[in-house]
């Protein structure tokens, strides 16, 4: 049951990334899965509170997620700003 909730909190991190590529959300995921274990496992799923939990320990994310993060960023439309608001709550 754990890990599903965490593999369906890392889908949170596919919202982010609308209009950058699968294959950019799916290294994302893997990037950034022991990240949001360690600092946001507690973090409810949906709307966006993942990817803000992320964001709020960006100075304690590992070197491959914040490039896994920037990637996406660069590749989102809008340079990425705006998605997550966007993301329907689940």
């Amino acid at each position: 049951m754990q890990n599903l909730i965490r593999n369906c909190s890392l889908l949170a991190l596919t919202f982010l990334v609308a209009g950058a590529g699968a294959a950019v959300a799916a290294s994302a995921q893997e990037a950034c899965r022991p990240d949001y274990q360690r600092l946001c496992s507690n973090v409810r799923p949906g709307g966006g509170h993942i990817v803000e939990c992320l964001g709020q320990h960006q100075s304690e994310l590992s070197a491959q997620c914040k490039q896994a993060l920037g990637d996406i960023k660069a590749k989102a439309p809008n340079g990425g700003k705006g998605t997550s608001q966007s993301a329907p709550a689940g």
